[in-house]
């Protein structure tokens, strides 16, 4: 983060306002058009924008700290080649003119205030973003990384077996932990919406958690215990690795699958990459940084409360408390995200952490009504829930409203739902009871619906897969009773509930 003093030169203070209206008006556009964002967070989803000869950064937060603003071009050696002052136009962005810049390889920083006569603060700077001038002709230069992260971001497992994993609590990511899970629920209370819940968490690691810059210099490593959730819980302050254990912690204890990710980030041991060659440029052991991933929505939203805090300790005190700066790093995009961060090993967790055990699956031995109608199908109980065959859920809702077709492709090991078209009965469903008692284990498939990936709880018993029949009451929108007296599961179409939608990808 840079600072800036807001001192424009005495004649310029005059008729900055009238200049700045009139940029607005008068933008004169010719050549391609590059774009980028930084964020898919709707309140704070900044965007940069070369239009012609004008550079713009668009989409400012609604918050006064955005009213005014410097743009400043550095060559790469440092030298800054142009400065211009700005303000927020009624469209909610600022623009300065690039004319004069001559061909060549540039930076841009962008720096706000909520005071024109004030200390400026850097939004974006160093390697942020890159402009290359042409031929006359300006673009924006993707990251270097780019590529790699995406890779390997889109290669991220969303298998039942690897998200349930990453639900779990290990020795450092206590989520199972009555101050974490309590905390948890705290924070979450009211919010239906795993994407508001992430937020939520992410605020409160933001702005509760104080960045230990004693301990970053110090370098205990493993014996500090602000690497750990409960400890950064317990400290109040951290590194990243404890920063982003703490959010981990809270995500998993909340309900959402979460990555806790080793990679490199530019800014801590300088602003160049190892290497101009991304594949060459880092390994799995070349991490001085940490974030995580939250698997909201079917997709991996990417979270780095670190770089959003404005908490520092220093010298055994608390010495900013700025609480949540930017939520710039909340549900980052990928192409912005690249050119500071660049992932090492985004599934390491996956490589130690063990294959979930078998657990015992017991005969259900009740009976199960759908719409006051008996129903003939095998179903397993759990740890005290009921678990039905997708094709047996599906062949008793086939008739009703809520009918939904199922899929199956084997090449990608994909289980595939879908709301809007009939159940093609293929005339195993229905077959009669569970049998004996089992042993289930979690699959390594993915299950979407209506095209997302989705969360559920699903257990293979006996080579068959069985959906937990809440899980699915939430997705399709039916009801669930059950009569302990009666053993009785009482399914109900009439009194349908909202769906779960996955229709949120990504946020705009």
């Amino acid at each position: 983060m840079r600072i800036k003093r807001g001192f424009p030169a005495a004649p310029a203070v005059a008729f900055l306002l009238a200049v700045a209206l009139a940029f607005s008006q008068t933008v004169a556009v010719s050549g391609a058009v590059y774009e980028r964002r930084f964020s898919y967070f709707p309140q704070e989803s900044v965007t940069v924008r070369i239009d012609g000869s004008r550079f713009f950064v668009e989409n400012l937060p609604a918050r006064a700290d955005f009213d005014y603003g410097c743009i400043e071009f550095f060559t790469p050696t440092g030298k800054s080649v142009k400065e211009e002052w700005t303000v927020r136009s009624d469209d909610a962005d600022m623009s300065v003119d690039m004319s004069g810049l001559s061909d060549g390889l540039y930076t841009a920083t962008f720096y706000r205030s909520s005071e024109l006569w004030s200390t400026y603060t850097s939004y974006f700077s160093d390697n942020d973003v890159q402009l290359r001038v042409q031929n006359g002709e300006a673009s924006l230069v993707t990251p270097i990384m780019y590529e790699r992260n995406e890779r390997f971001h889109n290669a991220g497992r969303k298998d039942i077996a690897a998200l349930s994993a990453y639900l779990g609590p290990t020795y450092e990511i206590q989520s199972d932990d009555p101050a974490v899970r309590s905390l948890a629920a705290a924070l979450t209370e009211g919010l239906a919406d795993d994407y508001d819940k992430a937020l939520a968490i992410h605020d409160w690691v933001a702005g509760n958690i104080y960045y230990d810059h004693d301990e970053a210099a110090a370098g205990t490593g493993t014996r500090y215990e602000g690497k750990t959730a409960l400890g950064a819980l317990r400290l109040g302050r951290a590194v990243c690795e404890g920063y982003a254990k703490m959010t981990a912690a809270l995500l998993r204890a909340a309900g959402i699958p979460a990555k806790f990710v080793y990679g490199y980030a530019l800014g801590i041991d300088g602003n160049e990459w190892p290497s101009d060659t991304p594949e060459d440029a880092l390994g799995p052991d070349d991490s001085n940084h940490a974030w995580n991933e939250a698997f909201i929505d079917g997709r991996w939203v990417i979270i780095d409360a670190t770089w959003d805090s404005g908490n520092h300790y220093e010298q055994g005190r608390k010495t900013a408390s700025d609480g949540v700066l930017t939520h710039r790093y909340f549900d980052a995009a990928l192409e912005a995200f690249a050119a500071d961060h660049a992932t090492t090993d985004p599934e390491w967790e996956l490589w130690w952490l063990p294959s979930a055990a078998p657990v015992p699956a017991g005969s259900f031995a009740g009976s199960v009504f759908v719409d006051g109608v008996l129903t003939v199908s095998g179903v397993y109980n759990i740890d005290g829930s009921n678990y039905f065959k997708l094709r047996d859920l599906a062949s008793m809702l086939a008739n009703s409203d809520l009918a939904f077709g199922v899929g199956w492709d084997e090449a990608s090991k994909t289980v595939s739902i879908r709301t809007d078209e009939p159940y093609a009965p293929e005339g195993t469903e229905l077959a009669g009871g569970a049998g004996t008692n089992g042993m289930a284990v979690l699959p390594e498939m993915t299950v979407e619906i209506d095209g997302k990936a989705v969360y559920l709880e699903v257990y293979n018993i006996n080579g068959s897969n069985y959906f937990k029949l809440r899980d699915m009451a939430a997705r399709i929108g039916f009801s669930v009773d059950y009569d302990a007296t009666a053993r009785t599961v009482l399914i109900r179409t009439e009194t349908a509930v909202p769906a779960q939608t996955s229709e949120q990808a990504p946020r705009t």
